[in-house]
């Protein structure tokens, strides 16, 4: 996916950007401010003129921490939580047991397998689709578009295009 894509899609989720300019109306007059921004409203006809997406700098999470405890403002009432098991929550009619035994980021892939279940469920970025397997068996993922949705909705870094990317760490993270 292409910056340009990736903020147009991250538009209903109150995506955050690093902006080296004033947040005014003629913004283009650098001010050596850094702030960051909403992305909402009115700079939306900014993304379809193409005016600004050099210059704004997405605040994103890296997919690493899909296996990691984070925390956001906007879910499960501000609570870390683990990414990946809550997207396998979503995929597998509220697993039973969220814990798992075993989790896994390589070639691009990160997956997880259950404590109980023998279950396996993953997102493998190379392709852009959720995988799992139940007992052993391959099984589909059904609900894809909710689930990449749900990634838009956490920031994690979807954008495939070398660009500029602030990522979001333990001591900065903006959408606390």
């Amino acid at each position: 996916m292409t910056k340009q894509e990736f903020i147009s899609a991250s538009l209903p989720y109150k995506l955050k950007m690093k902006s080296p300019y004033g947040f005014r109306p003629n913004w283009k007059e650098s001010t050596g401010i850094v702030r960051v921004v909403n992305l909402t409203g009115d700079l939306y006809a900014d993304i379809e003129n193409r005016t600004f997406t050099d210059d704004f700098i997405p605040i994103v999470r890296p997919l690493s921490n899909l296996t990691k405890e984070i925390v956001q403002a906007d879910y499960n009432d501000g609570k870390p939580f683990i990414p990946i098991v809550e997207l396998a929550k979503m995929s597998w009619d509220k697993q039973d047991s969220p814990e798992f035994l075993f989790q896994s980021l390589k070639d691009n892939t990160v997956f997880i397998a259950f404590v109980d279940k023998q279950n396996v469920f993953g997102y493998d970025s190379n392709s852009n689709s959720f995988f799992g397997a139940k007992s052993g068996e391959s099984v589909s993922v059904v609900n894809q578009l909710q689930l990449f949705q749900q990634l838009l909705k956490f920031h994690f870094d979807l954008i495939t295009e070398d660009c500029k990317k602030v990522y979001v760490t333990d001591e900065f993270n903006p959408y606390k």
